[in-house]
């Protein structure tokens, strides 16, 4: 090569008694000479010169030049050496020298010639210095040649100029394998000069070789990638077919590989991975300071110590003599800035430091939507689950919570069923909303210490948000079951009684409602947790107790007797007809009407009582609407209006005579359909049983927030009638049971009867062959499952089953209310728009069509030119015919095993940085519902408005910022090669505004909210993409609507004027 310097193994030279080392020059002549000038007699000829080393021309630096001798420099395998080449005369030097440096300057020149051809329309920057930190990922690889008779042990190698940059290992026994961060399939080429990449002959040489534990590893095939394409890529997926490779017989299989600029979040990642040899760690996140506060938990002490420790204890009340009060002690401790005075509480202390704010909370999670205030108060009436509860030794109670990608759990309450967190534990998580259908799930657990011991499960409780309102802070109580997919639950009866606290906070309620149109459908979302312990923690806390997904006998009863429970269906489908063809009014119009003075009712008389005891409180609005004169001198009337059945009425009678209207009013039906069922929920006794209204939504999707004031609940608000509309329906559906066993048992009696009567007459068909008896397996246990081949998969499919029903149901009962709405809005546009398309003419045309074309006389020209074409064909043709639609198919097949292969991909790639991330076991996190069993809210719980009152400047930006907050990100990743967390902000400092929240601002020296400040600031907010789209939209739309009745109407005033003026 022109730019390669060769020295022989054979060159060397012997004078004045000792070893001279000289070097041999390729093109230059073969006489060597000695330190002092004399020609060595030992010299070899050129024909026995030898190579033994090679060098860059780059390599290779002339220091000095004295007469005949040079000395140079050289580098090989970054070791340098200075060398001494004597040359016979001087002339013969200089010539040396002068080549050296001719080649130099050649070789700069055909570099950049080489450089010029390679970079074509790139340019670099920092003026051809441009420096690149390359992020690589091998992918998978496909269809390899199998090395091992059946299959290979796939590893990748990776070169760059002839240098080996990076190993993946080597995934046993596959030919499709999937390199994932575990087994090395990332690496970074670190501030690499672009020139040098671009003047590499191959760019990033890959080569796919099979593992062999003995001997040499053999070559599969191997892949270049350019410069320019490195240079150019931006991480997307490419697959690249192996070439066969020098000495290796192997043909066949692709390379999938993937390459992009690296980010500074590439560089982090990779810094942490490279020092990990074995890459086999897992949660590495898990160690950040944020991640191990979460984690870490007070409470939850041995045995012995429950045993020993005393929880209450006997003082006196000071000034009252012989009067003394009972304290409990604190825990799992007491505040730590007033140890005396809250390590014993009294019942009362503790239940008034228990509803006090939390001190510090733990904002997690990924989601953008909102902000989820979550505080976990009190549990009443636990079970006992641990042994010596004699002894002292009870429950030791702490809650699990899941919500999207997070996981998190409350400190331990020792030794109690009734256990209170109290403000300055660890109980106050604020989760971000990704989706508007995601639950809150919360395990009730009794905590067991010691390796091999699992936490007792005492129950859970799925908490539904979708119907929750923002501005609002609710008090809930909630009933604990065990499990809410399990058929007869209530049977089990509740495991006691949790007490939470929340709200809602939504900057853009538009965008939250558009979000289940824009978004797509929900995520799948699953969280990694590190022991098997917390593992168990997290799915049962999202499952229940029972695993559904396994085989057992029990499951599949369950699916059958819920699939049985929608028979209940009848009983509405009755009701309504009943309503609507009878004319039973349902629409109430309350007025009152002067009467003469009156004194209370019994019901009022009652509900006084009930009040007074605190069990029967109504909304302030209520009491004061029927209270006093006005309640005394006046009643109220209630009229209620069949306001279905007359538009029933109306649209049947005008669907007669215009038939064409029956798709439009097809679609108005369903929505009409959907409004009814919401106007039911919106009328049920109880409050918690209560959805979002259609006329809320439409007012959030037009102005972006909803302009009604929020209704308080009081305690115990209509419980009484709610009970009795239950026991109603309960009673309802037992009288239906048992009507159907009687109309059972009398078919069964009718049958016997019939088959009595057949035995009279006798048979008339007689079989005279020879009968086998069979045997039969009288008993089926579940050890044996002798079925479970037959039944799983039924199983299997009885599941899906239900859960779509229960998906449908909960949209048809406005429990997915987003969802229910969009499908009552996009019911209310097709029936719209369905309006003005001329169903009569597409019906006739399309009929015409259809008739001349399949029945017309020209059929006899498709019979001969085609169709008997066809039957008449040979076997060659039929077997050609037969070999295209079998080519087709498998090309599909192929297409869909590509897309199955793609997903199975990147689910283990995910899986895999998952592992590495957050922990090594994985439980997924439901987003819709689909729970068999509802937790409603217990009629003790109540919701205000939520007004924290006005703040300064400083401290609601103190607040936003994160004052009293542990920020830690959620599990949610994004992006290929290295996914970055979603929630990489920290904070809610908004982007150029002092304050997101300007409302409640409150300006120095004025009482109330507002002022300039606030003002200023309300301004100068801006709306969401969104918001902006739905505002073009709605301007669109009106004026489109305005064009399409108000131009005619225009037109046909002008001429009514027109014609009136001029006669």
């Amino acid at each position: 090569d022109d730019d390669m310097l060769s020295v022989s193994d054979r060159s060397y030279m012997v004078g004045n008694g000792r070893d001279v080392e000289p070097s041999r020059v390729s093109g230059m002549g073969s006489g060597m000479f000695s330190s002092d000038g004399s020609v060595s007699s030992v010299v070899p000829p050129a024909s026995k010169w030898e190579e033994k080393y090679k060098f860059n021309l780059d390599d290779v630096t002339v220091n000095t030049r004295r007469k005949n001798s040079i000395v140079i420099t050289t580098r090989l395998k970054k070791v340098d050496q200075t060398r001494e080449l004597i040359f016979r005369t001087e002339k013969e030097a200089v010539a040396f020298e002068h080549m050296i440096e001719e080649q130099k300057e050649a070789e700069v020149e055909r570099k950049q010639r080489r450089l010029e051809s390679a970079l074509g329309t790139i340019e670099l920057k920092d003026g051809g210095r441009e420096r690149l930190d390359l992020l690589v990922e091998v992918v998978s690889a496909s269809s390899l040649p199998a090395a091992d008779i059946k299959s290979s042990d796939p590893l990748v190698r990776v070169y760059f100029d002839d240098k080996e940059v990076h190993k993946t290992k080597f995934i046993s026994n596959n030919l499709d394998p999937v390199w994932t961060v575990k087994t090395k399939s990332l690496f970074l080429l670190r501030d690499l000069p672009a020139k040098e990449l671009f003047m590499s002959e191959e760019g990033l040489v890959f080569v796919v070789e099979d593992y062999d534990a003995v001997g040499k590893n053999e070559v599969l095939g191997g892949v270049s990638v350019s410069a320019r394409a490195l240079y150019k890529g931006e991480g997307k997926r490419k697959e690249y077919p192996l070439r066969p490779m020098y000495g290796s017989s192997f043909t066949g299989g692709k390379l999938a590989l993937r390459y992009r600029r690296a980010t500074d979040n590439d560089l982090e990642f990779m810094e942490k991975l490279e020092k990990e040899a074995d890459h086999d760690s897992q949660g590495v996140l898990l160690q950040d300071k944020a991640m191990t506060d979460l984690a870490e938990t007070k409470g939850g002490k041995g045995v012995i110590k429950s045993v020993v420790q005393k929880r209450k204890r006997t003082e006196k009340v000071p000034g009252h003599e012989g009067k003394t009060v009972t304290k409990y002690r604190v825990r799992p401790g007491p505040d730590p800035k007033r140890t005396e005075s809250t390590a014993w509480l009294t019942q009362a202390q503790l239940d008034e430091e228990c509803n006090r704010e939390s001190f510090h909370w733990f904002d997690v999670g990924s989601g953008t939507l909102g902000r989820v205030y979550l505080e976990i108060l009190k549990c009443e009436g636990l079970p006992q689950l641990d042994s010596g509860g004699f002894a002292g030794n009870k429950t030791d109670a702490f809650v699990n919570v899941v919500y999207e990608d997070c996981v998190v759990r409350t400190d331990v309450i020792d030794d109690t069923l009734s256990p209170r967190w109290m403000p300055w534990t660890k109980r106050a998580f604020i989760f971000h909303t990704m989706h508007t259908s995601s639950e809150i799930f919360l395990g009730i657990f009794d905590y067991d210490g010691g390796f091999g011991n699992d936490h007792d499960l005492i129950g859970r409780v799925a908490v539904d948000l979708a119907n929750l309102r923002p501005r609002m802070e609710y008090v809930l109580d909630y009933a604990i079951y065990k499990t809410a997919k399990m058929s007869k639950r209530d049977e089990q009866g509740p495991q006691g009684i949790i007490t939470i606290r929340l709200r809602l906070d939504v900057d853009d309620e538009r965008r939250m409602l558009l979000s289940n149109v824009l978004e797509g459908p929900p995520p799948r979302i699953h969280v990694n947790v590190e022991s098997r312990k917390d593992f168990l923690c997290s799915r049962y806390t999202v499952t229940g107790k029972y695993n559904m997904e396994t085989y057992s006998i029990a499951n599949l009863n369950s699916y059958v007797e819920e699939l049985m429970t929608y028979s209940e269906i009848r009983f509405y489908i009755y009701d309504a007809l009943v309503n609507l063809l009878l004319w039973r009014g349902h629409f109430a119009i309350n007025f009152r009407v002067p009467c003469s003075p009156r004194d209370k009712t019994t019901e009022e008389e009652e509900d006084d009582e009930d009040e007074s005891k605190g069990v029967n409180e109504e909304p302030k609005e209520k009491k004061e609407e029927g209270g006093g004169l006005l309640g005394r001198y006046t009643k109220k009337v209630e009229i209620l209006l069949p306001l279905h059945s007359f538009n029933a009425f109306l649209v049947g009678i005008y669907l007669v005579e215009h038939p064409t209207l029956l798709p439009s009013f097809g679609c108005a039906w369903i929505a009409w359909m959907l409004l009814v069922v919401m106007n039911y929920r919106l009328n049920a006794p109880s409050p918690w049983n209560r959805c979002k209204s259609f006329r809320e939504l439409c007012e959030v999707l037009v102005m972006g927030k909803n302009t009604q004031r929020p209704r308080n609940i009081v305690k115990y608000e209509n419980w009484k009638k709610a009970k009795a509309f239950e026991d109603e329906w309960k009673k309802r559906l037992k009288d239906a049971e048992e009507a159907a066993e009687k109309a059972a048992e009398q078919a069964v009696k009718d049958n016997e009867e019939y088959l009595n009567e057949l035995e009279e007459i006798g048979e008339t068909d007689v079989d005279i062959s020879t009968q086998s008896k069979g045997i039969g397996i009288k008993t089926v246990t579940d050890t044996l499952d002798p079925f479970k081949g037959i039944l799983y998969p039924v199983q299997q499919l009885l599941a899906m089953i239900c859960d779509y029903l229960r998906f449908t149901k909960y949209v048809i009962v406005w429990e997915e209310c987003y969802y229910s709405f969009w499908l009552t809005m996009a019911c209310l546009v097709l029936s719209f728009v369905f309006l003005f398309v001329p169903w009569a003419f597409l019906a006739r045309w399309t009929s015409r069509l259809l008739i001349w074309g399949l029945f017309g006389p020209w059929m006899k020209a498709v019979d001969v030119y085609w169709y008997r074409k066809i039957e008449n064909l040979t076997e060659e043709e039929k077997s050609e015919r037969e070999g295209l639609a079998k080519k087709l198919r498998r090309e599909q097949t192929e297409k869909a095993a590509k897309e199955a292969r793609l997903a199975r991909e990147d689910a283990q790639k995910l899986k895999a940085m998952k592992k590495y991330l957050f922990g090594k076991f994985i439980a997924r996190v439901p987003v819709l519902k689909m729970d068999r069993y509802r937790d409603i809210p217990l009629p003790s719980s109540k919701a205000t408005a939520y007004d924290p009152g006005p703040k300064k400047l400083a401290d609601l930006a103190m607040d936003e910022a994160g004052r009293n907050r542990t920020r830690v990100p959620g599990q949610h990743l994004v992006g290929d090669m290295i996914p970055t967390l979603e929630s990489d902000k920290m904070t809610e400092v908004p982007v150029g505004q002092a304050t997101r929240r300007a409302s409640a601002l409150k300006e120095p020296g004025e009482g109330g909210k507002g002022g300039a400040a606030a003002v200023l600031l309300a301004h100068t907010s801006k709306d969401s993409d969104g918001a902006a789209l739905v505002t073009i939209g709605a301007v669109i739309v009106a004026s489109a609507v305005l064009t399409f009745f108000g131009v005619p109407m225009l037109v046909s005033a002008a001429r009514w004027v027109t014609n009136g003026v001029l006669g």
